[in-house]
């Protein structure tokens, strides 16, 4: 996916403090807030209230269109599956409880009789424009598109075919294309046609496209880092990638840095040429996270000084960072293929906390590869005249997916001041500069935080010293911003990677890894969560050493409704207890206001009885769930000594399952052995009781600390389980005789204790069914035509109760259902252009069948088209114009490619009654709605020919298609131009073709018969024709002469040709 607020670069560039000038900010309101109402729906720039009552529906104009389904509460799997059986494509999450949805208007009475469906509105343009778009005077934290850079835009598109199918608008509008991928078109674009654009079914979302910016010696021990690093853990075997200016010379070689020397596994150089660090950033980025301080003796080093480096740089010959890619996973790709698994990343775009296309990158790649840690600096725009700017972070550090890195202080008390006076005198301090959250979801940001003010780092050799803070010396140099914080935090990465992996024996995903950090982070007097520190400033000896840890590392996913429990024995009071929940969210939608897809809770239970809810801080810490982020704490300073229940439960889980990363902190104890049994009973059928056809079982089960699953019984065999309340199981008593049977449930717990229910007794008494159930196939109806992919829609009834429905096309089972509405979508490719036979067959519970009526249709599907190329190559003259013929069997674009030795070559194309269709030096693509025999012409102003390679892509009926009528061709084909070579047999008129390229200033045109000029032109003729009539029959001179302006002459070499005319006239 795909950039929105993204294209050219800039650099969270290290802050020039000698020069740096900041625009005057508002302090922004937070936005947090637990609404989840399911009248509401959240979308950029605008709130849907959607009110009360059901399935009213707004601007319905379209007949396969775009609209958002509005569900009554949470998601569950079986909704999503009902709505898709109805031939509905849900596209995209929007909150709360919603789906961007693609259906036709004939779809929407069906889908809005769903019990679950709260109402279902259009998408109607003007959601698809990002507010900034919209915005009429310049804020705080918006663009205008005044502010816009040639105005360009980010069109998010839904397949890469929309891509082409916007080409036309384009031009349609005036607009160029600049760049395009899978998921989006970038385009500059006129203002005012941003409406119009968004009026187009292609079109899912636009954006700006907006400029990204490049956003230690001293810092090691406010991060905990040298009693990690003292234990021998210093990045060993870890790979991180950089992705910045560039690194030293940019060649990986003895001329390198020496702190890096040895160490460097890649270097990529995206942006130039060449990857060296003209700017400086760049270096000094990558010493931080792990220059190994060769050239000062072991002091100036990085975080991670033994971790290897994979480089990429961006850095472009304008000084921006136009070497990132429009799609930010085929970075984060490159990177992984390198070996790394920690990225780092000193830049983004100044947003003011808007959740983007970058952003939104970020978060696809995490959830596709859990492994991956990403950071991100948060940027530099913290600071303004009127003071502290909230709401500030850039993106990509607004994904939700990543570990985005605000600045402390350093502690250089020492050091000049600067515009905001001394910032290295207090690291306990958030830098001015330091971009604060939170986004404008309400979401907490930034993550963490860590020293980011005169940093000590290694000094590019190819950078001038006005680009930092301050020189150190020639080979280390000091510089500040979150640009900063952020390798430093990124080599903390590394560091507690390799601790993981060697003392834990695992290897963290990155949600294991972003709790970790979290879960150690120390508090600076802001308090948890603060929109200046976020989770605190990084501690690695908390998150790693100086406590007792347990975790749970994606072992689990969870759907809405799920749950999955767990428990931490504390031993003593003394020891806070810290618990943090991350998990690795589904991207979100750009066009929604808040990001969060998945929603997961955590609830805590001491062994006293007392609830704590995940990001619930004040009293009673159980009155809210937080409904905005994927990053949940739950912090108890003296836990009581016990065991703690912990539940973790899907809420809305729209995108899942969700898998998740647990992260616990404290003295842990020997666990408490928990040897009592749960109880269990059943709540219905009642002992005694006479059943039938499908039976609801149902029971109940409670535990001291928590139950994991129940099993049912008949007759001592086990019919199945559930692992979550309400515990009920349907049986289906059709499968058994008549009489009776013992019912019974078992309870185990999570320590693995049993409990057995006592027995009852219940007696079946089905009657013996005999009944065939009855069906029929309400759509498609009898002599309809059909094509492509549709559903067979069937109605089924029985006296107890329908098993399921089969469906068959020409006596061949297609498929089944198995559930009410039954239906089947059927591929109408995969059989002929012919007609054919439907019927359904339902199956009761007792095996019964019933048939219903065929049904007969005609399938009635265009032709597969393929495309089929194929290259020509010649010679061509102002004597000789090969002609080459294409057999266009289907309709589509016939795409043609010029080559060859001269500039004079051109082609013609000739549709298959002879006509003119287009004329080009190198390209030509035309759309064929004709089939038949198309021609080509090469022709070139060449006295001595010119060689030519054509390239002729064509849309052909695919060979597959045997069951298609071959195209009939009643055209002609063009009447070939008449080809001479030197002896041929000519009469009536001899044409020359003739091509002049439009650089050359020709001024007489002659043509010369046995040395007699015949004819002549000042002008330059589409052809020249000759009446050989003129002359005798029998053999003559052909030869052409040129003029130009100044006066130089090219003759032709002579042409010998036999002139053989009818003289019988």
């Amino acid at each position: 996916m795909k950039k929105n607020f993204k294209g050219k670069i800039g650099l969270f560039l290290a802050i020039m403090f000698v020069t740096l000038i900041l625009s005057p900010k508002t302090l922004l309101a937070n936005t947090e807030g637990d609404s989840d109402n399911p009248c509401i729906i959240y979308l950029k720039g605008v709130e849907l209230n959607l009110e009360e009552g059901r399935r009213e529906k707004r601007s319905v104009v379209e007949d396969s269109g775009l609209y958002i389904i509005s569900f009554e509460g949470p998601i569950e799997e079986y909704m999503k599956n009902d709505i898709t059986k109805l031939g509905v494509e849900l596209i995209e999450y929007i909150p709360d409880f919603a789906f961007l949805s693609r259906m036709n208007s004939n779809t929407i009475s069906d889908v809005s009789l769903l019990s679950y469906v709260n109402k279902i509105v259009s998408y109607q343009p003007e959601y698809k424009i990002n507010p900034v778009l919209k915005s009429k005077r310049r804020t705080t934290r918006s663009i205008t598109l005044e502010d816009l850079n040639e105005k360009d835009i980010t069109v998010k598109i839904f397949t890469v075919d929309d891509s082409s199918i916007l080409d036309a608008y384009i031009e349609e509008f005036g607009g160029t294309k600049i760049d395009s991928t899978e998921n989006e078109v970038i385009v500059k674009l006129n203002p005012s046609d941003v409406e119009r654009f968004a009026s187009l079914d292609s079109v899912k979302y636009i954006e700006p496209v907006v400029e990204f910016e490049l956003f230690n010696d001293k810092a090691r021990d406010f991060m905990g880092v040298n009693s990690v690093n003292n234990l021998g853990y210093n990045g060993s075997g870890q790979v991180v990638a950089v992705c910045d200016t560039g690194i030293d010379t940019g060649v990986n070689d003895s001329g390198m840095h020496s702190d890096f020397q040895g160490r460097i596994d890649s270097i990529f150089p995206l942006g130039r040429a060449t990857a060296d660090d003209i700017h400086g950033h760049g270096t000094h980025v990558a010493g931080s996270v792990l220059g190994d301080g060769t050239r000062s003796n072991g002091q100036i080093k990085g975080i991670a000084p033994q971790a290897h480096l994979v480089f990429q740089s961006v850095l472009d010959s304008g000084g921006g960072l136009g070497g990132l890619p429009n799609d930010l996973n085929d970075l984060f790709q490159q990177a992984a293929n390198a070996g790394a698994h920690i990225h780092t990343n000193s830049w983004g775009a100044a947003v003011g906390g808007q959740y983007t296309g970058s952003s939104q990158d970020v978060d696809e790649y995490v959830w596709n590869n859990k492994n991956m840690i990403i950071l991100f600096a948060a940027g530099n725009e913290g600071d303004g005249y009127s003071g502290t700017v909230y709401n500030s972070i850039g993106s990509p550090g607004t994904a939700k997916n990543c570990i985005t890195v605000g600045a402390t202080e350093n502690n250089r008390p020492n050091m000049p001041n600067t515009k905001w006076g001394n910032i290295g005198d207090n690291p306990n301090e958030i830098a001015p500069f330091s971009s604060r959250g939170n986004c404008d979801d309400g979401r907490v940001k930034p993550d963490i935080v860590a020293p980011g003010t005169w940093i000590l780092s290694a000094k590019s050799s190819v950078a001038p010293s006005s680009n930092f803070w301050a020189d150190y010396n020639n080979y280390y140099a000091y510089m500040g911003g979150t640009s900063m914080s952020t390798p430093l935090t990124a080599g903390a990465v590394a560091a507690a990677r390799g601790y993981m992996q060697d003392v834990w024996n695992h290897t963290p995903s990155a949600a294991l890894m972003k709790a970790a950090i979290i879960n150690g982070g120390t508090d600076l007097g802001f308090g948890f969560p603060s929109k200046d520190q976020g989770w605190g400033r990084v501690n690695l000896a908390d998150s790693l050493k100086n406590k007792e840890y347990e975790y749970s590392d994606q072992a689990y996913s969870l759907a809405t409704g799920a749950t999955q429990n767990f428990t931490y024995t504390i031993e003593s009071t003394s020891t806070p207890l810290t618990i943090s929940l991350v998990w690795s969210d589904y991207p979100g939608s750009t066009a929604a206001s808040k990001a969060l897809v998945n929603d997961l809770d955590i609830k805590v239970t001491s062994p006293s009885g007392t609830v704590y809810y995940g990001n619930d801080f004040t009293q009673p810490f159980n009155s809210d769930y937080d409904r905005l982020n994927n990053v949940e704490n739950i912090y108890i300073d003296s836990p009581e000594t016990g065991n703690y229940s912990v539940e973790v439960k899907g809420y809305n889980v729209p995108q899942g399952p969700q898998s998740f990363a647990l992260f616990a902190s404290a003295d842990f104890g020997t666990a408490i052995v928990d040897d009592v049994a749960p109880t269990c009973n059943i709540t219905s059928p009642s002992n005694g009781d006479t059943v039938n056809a499908m039976l609801a079982i149902e029971a109940n089960a409670e535990d001291n600390v928590a139950v994991s699953k129940v099993e049912f019984y008949v007759d001592n065999n086990k019919i199945g389980e559930v692992t979550a309340a309400p515990y009920n199981f349907n049986w289906n008593t059709n499968t058994v005789n008549n009489g009776n049977y013992n019912l019974k449930v078992k309870a185990i717990d999570t320590s693995n204790n049993e409990a057995t229910s006592s027995e009852i007794t219940v007696t079946v008494n089905n009657v013996i069914d005999d009944e065939a159930p009855t069906c029929n196939i309400t759509s498609p109806t009898n002599g309809d035509d059909v094509n492509g992919t549709i559903n067979i829609n069937a109605d089924a009834q029985d006296n107890i109760a329908v098993n399921k429905v089969e469906f068959y096309v020409d006596n061949n089972k297609i498929g089944e259902d198995a559930t009410s509405p039954y239906s089947f979508e059927w591929d109408t490719t995969t059989v002929s252009n012919a007609s054919h036979t439907l019927k359904v067959k339902a199956i009761d519970t007792s095996d019964n069948e019933g048939l219903s009526n065929e049904i007969t249709v005609a399938v009635d599907n265009a032709p597969t088209v393929e495309y089929k190329t194929e290259t020509f190559t010649g010679s061509a003259s102002i004597f000789n114009s090969p002609q080459i013929d294409i057999d266009v069997t289907a309709n589509g674009t016939i795409d043609l490619q010029l080559s060859g030795s001269s500039s004079s070559l051109k082609m013609k194309l000739y549709d298959p009654s002879g006509s003119l269709l287009a004329t080009n030096k190198s390209s030509i693509s035309y759309d064929a709605t004709e089939t038949g025999t198309y021609s080509i012409v090469v022709s070139a102003f060449s006295f001595f020919g010119a060689d030519y390679t054509l390239t002729a892509t064509y849309p052909v009926v695919s060979t597959q298609d045997e069951d298609i009528d071959s195209v009939e061709d009643s055209t002609e084909t063009v009447e070939p131009i008449e080809v001479i070579a030197d002896g041929d047999i000519i009469s009536d008129i001899m044409t020359i073709d003739t091509y002049v390229d439009e650089n050359k200033s020709i001024k007489l045109i002659e043509l010369y018969v046995d040395e007699n000029k015949v004819m002549e032109f000042t002008e330059i003729p589409e052809v020249i024709e000759w009446d050989t009539t003129t002359v005798d029959n029998g053999n003559h001179e052909v030869q052409v002469k040129i003029t130009d302006e100044s006066g130089n002459v090219i003759t032709s070499t002579t042409l010998n040709v036999v002139v053989e005319n009818d003289m019988s006239e």
